[in-house]
């Protein structure tokens, strides 16, 4: 998580859930509702704007300062404190649930593991782990600035099971979503931020076509996984 000691918070974009967020919440509810859940890589709490009233109690970690002194003003009901995906400062088989949605690909390349085994080490027997990172399809690749800028990683499905696999975790779901609206929407949200230092408001008609690609089984922009601790 090295890129969030670099980002900095932006009042226009960072106050609020994205429609990402709500997405993220749908799919993570079932191992959320009344369980003790630790949120990796969780910036300003957007996620736990939504999901702190359906767990029992739920923690967010990031690297980044000023970011958890956003967090801890705006959702008081959570709880918040600096870390990092790779020394987690959690009592042994803590959590229920622990989520990584958006993170496993900003940490240093090659500590995938180290990430991992760390989850596991705070989760419970049966406790769950949920991911959700830029798939490795090559069209989302491509349409993806970050990959050719910054080495913005995109990860398979086969990765991944082998990843989880081989430290101790059982895959129960993968859901792959997103399509080219999905990616250019993105985009556009990437453009009026960093170019025209500005909040892109999704027209509804474009919400919508969204919607339609996260109910889609020909999806490839994003893949989504509950693994299981075994």
């Amino acid at each position: 998580m090295n890129e969030s000691t670099r980002r900095k918070v932006n009042l226009d974009f960072d106050q609020e859930p994205s429609f990402h967020h709500k997405f993220n919440l749908k799919f993570a509810l079932p191992y959320i509702k009344h369980k003790k859940v630790l949120d990796i890589g969780c910036w300003t709490g957007q996620f736990e704007m939504l999901a702190a009233s359906h767990a029992k109690e739920i923690w967010g970690i990031d690297p980044g300062v000023e970011a958890i002194k956003m967090a801890k003003k705006l959702i008081p009901k959570a709880n918040f404190k600096t870390g990092n995906a790779l020394d987690l400062k959690f009592k042994n088989k803590y959590f229920d649930t622990v989520t990584l949605m958006d993170v496993i690909e900003h940490i240093p390349k090659g500590t995938e593991e180290k990430c991992i085994k760390e989850i596991n080490r705070v989760l419970k027997p049966n406790g769950h782990l949920i991911i959700s990172t830029p798939h490795s399809h090559p069209l989302s690749t491509f349409l993806d600035p970050a990959y050719y800028l910054i080495g913005h990683r995109h990860y398979s499905e086969n990765f991944l099971k082998m990843l989880l696999e081989n430290n101790n975790f059982k895959i129960v779901k993968i859901k792959k979503t997103g399509r080219v609206y999905r990616i250019l929407t993105t985009l556009m949200e990437y453009f009026f931020k960093h170019i025209l230092k500005a909040k892109f408001n999704i027209p509804k008609w474009l919400k919508n076509k969204i919607k339609d690609e996260y109910k889609s089984k020909n999806a490839f922009a994003q893949i989504n996984v509950v693994a299981i601790k075994k």
